[in-house]
């Protein structure tokens, strides 16, 4: 008989599990918002509240269910298409929310940025499911301690990093045009060291490429360049070798290197083992790819896989 929830629930029975996921951009990605902000024609996807990036729950299942290869399988872990008998998924696909924020630097080419409240929110999301996801339990109360040592975190115009950091210059760290000064005797050691281990898809040597690039800073300018430093690109359309009457149009992508996380969970006892069964299809522990937004025809939208 199995004797733990996952193998319970593996063998098709017991409790509801959910998984968390890290997503990594390996190209720009285009989860459009369908209608033009400010200067922006094709804005992404954000929260209504912080404004920060996201990619939607709908955004996020339709390029999950396309990983899978059999149609029945995708109809039967996803829900029912139309004309097709009605009945619904088998695990919920929340919006993917952003952890690190790739901002060049002027040492070390590119940084990872995060601030206390991003985080916050991510051992929030992860603390709602803990008891679905056994095999995290740990790794999520290790987070959850980092954070309580942390405090405040930085203060305005403060960078928090690694002791072995090298986006350093001597005692500060310039990202962008912007300097954020070191203060004694802070360090994010621990929180860089959390996502090297854990949350990182991508092989070596860049989990610790990502702890050593790693830089806590205030919500403020975490909220600063999640809006303004955004891979925005002008497109414009050909017609008989020339530039369409319409004019150009711009488009904003999240940059490459963005992490973004999200937890899929099951809700009904009865779909207990199905999550396993799409992240074993889709091979998870080989940190698979999914594309999903639009423009995929010119590789937008590649996103590398990793299981917390």
């Amino acid at each position: 008989m199995p004797d733990k929830p996952n193998e319970l629930a593996a063998a098709g029975g017991g409790a509801p599990q959910a998984a968390a996921l890290f997503l990594i951009a390996e190209s720009p990605v285009h989860a459009g918002a369908g209608g033009a902000e400010a200067a922006l024609d094709l804005p992404i996807q954000r929260s209504v509240q912080t404004r920060w990036p996201i990619i939607n729950d709908s955004t996020l299942r339709g390029g999950l269910k396309r990983m899978l290869e059999n149609e029945q399988d995708a109809s039967d872990l996803f829900g029912s298409e139309a004309g097709e008998t009605p009945h619904p998924g088998r695990f919920s696909t929340p919006d993917a929310e952003v952890a690190l924020f790739p901002v060049a630097s002027a040492v070390g080419l590119t940084a990872w940025v995060t601030c206390l409240e991003a985080l916050q929110y991510l051992v929030r999301r992860l603390k709602i499911f803990e008891s679905k996801m056994p095999d995290a339990a740990d790794k999520i109360k290790e987070l959850r301690d980092v954070l309580a040592q942390a405090g405040k975190g930085p203060g305005v115009g403060e960078a928090w990093v690694a002791a072995q950091c090298d986006v350093k210059l001597k005692d500060s760290v310039v990202l962008e045009s912007d300097r954020f000064s070191i203060p004694q005797g802070s360090s994010a050691e621990k929180l860089a060291d959390w996502f090297c281990k854990y949350a990182v898809p991508l092989p070596d040597p860049w989990p610790a490429r990502v702890k050593s690039h790693f830089v806590l800073i205030h919500e403020e300018a975490f909220t600063h360049y999640v809006e303004r430093k955004t891979d925005v690109r002008t497109r414009v359309k050909i017609e008989n070798g020339r530039a369409a009457a319409s004019g150009p149009w711009t488009e904003e992508n999240l940059p490459v290197d963005t992490l973004l996380y999200s937890v899929l969970s099951e809700s009904r006892k009865e779909d207990a083992g199905k999550l396993k069964d799409f992240l074993d299809k889709v091979g998870i522990d080989r940190n698979p790819v999914v594309q999903l937004g639009g423009d995929q025809n010119l590789g937008r939208g590649i996103l590398r896989l990793k299981k917390l």
